[in-house]
């Protein structure tokens, strides 16, 4: 059984003044979760940065949970991200 959550764009948090990464906190059962989106760019069907600093961060996350995967993409506010999220420590 799949279980939708939508998060509202008010929610998404800017840690960066252009708007690149944003974050916000979900709780899954009592597990909280720290949600951040990187923005990216969709060029010719493929995901590619939207500057160097998100294309760190990708690789980073590629690197630590060896995503050999296709990345979703989500929109907020008008922009694409993709969206990780990892537990609290």
């Amino acid at each position: 059984m799949n279980q939708e959550v939508e998060i509202s764009t008010s929610a998404w948090r800017p840690t960066e003044a252009d708007r690149s990464r944003l974050i916000t906190t979900l709780t899954v059962n009592g597990v909280q979760l720290h949600l951040e989106a990187i923005e990216v760019r969709i060029d010719e069907g493929w995901i590619q940065r939207a500057c160097d600093e998100s294309d760190q961060a990708l690789a980073s996350i590629h690197a630590a949970v060896g995503a050999d995967g296709h990345w979703e993409t989500l929109e907020i506010a008008g922009r694409d991200y993709v969206v990780i999220a990892t537990p609290f420590c």
